[in-house]
């Protein structure tokens, strides 16, 4: 099941990767910066990260089958949707997200079928560590790339 998913992504990469729409002159540093921009990669992180805290939080008393359900299938549209934005136009960033991407998808997917059950609720976690050490990696990438820092969560100042 995780290996179609993964083919499934893999393809959607492929094909909604170049219909990002985004200007892929100039420099890498502007490229990415555009990429970075126009993809509304800071946000898009910032709820991924979200949904990984908030899919950590089913396995506390009181929340239903039903409830864990949700938040996981939540954080799998969502990983679905950021990784239809691959590739960047740069190669190493690319793959970052990519991997982490695969990994909160997969921890997605153990989540869903982790409630009641240890073994599952174990891999969720892992694969959750896995992702978001990932994603902190590419933020820093493409921090790099940009030259400047990349405001994800509650601390992020509105743009004007």
């Amino acid at each position: 099941m995780i290996s179609r998913l993964v083919a499934l992504l893999a393809l959607v990469a492929l094909l909604l990767g170049g219909c990002a729409g985004q200007d892929q002159s100039g420099s890498s540093e502007t490229q990415t910066s555009t990429w970075v921009h126009g993809t509304n990669f800071s946000d898009t992180l910032g709820g991924l990260r979200s949904d990984a805290h908030k899919a950590a939080a089913v396995f506390v008393p009181g929340v239903t089958p039903d409830q864990a359900h949700t938040i996981c299938g939540v954080m799998l549209v969502d990983t679905e949707r950021a990784n239809s934005s691959l590739p960047t136009p740069d190669p190493t960033l690319t793959s970052l997200l990519s991997a982490g991407y695969e990994a909160l998808a997969a921890a997605a997917h153990h989540c869903y079928r982790a409630v009641g059950d240890p073994v599952e609720e174990r891999a969720f976690h892992r694969s959750r560590t896995q992702a978001l050490a990932l994603l902190s990696e590419a933020q820093l990438r493409a921090e790099a790339a940009i030259g400047q820092q990349i405001q994800t969560g509650p601390s992020r100042k509105p743009s004007s």
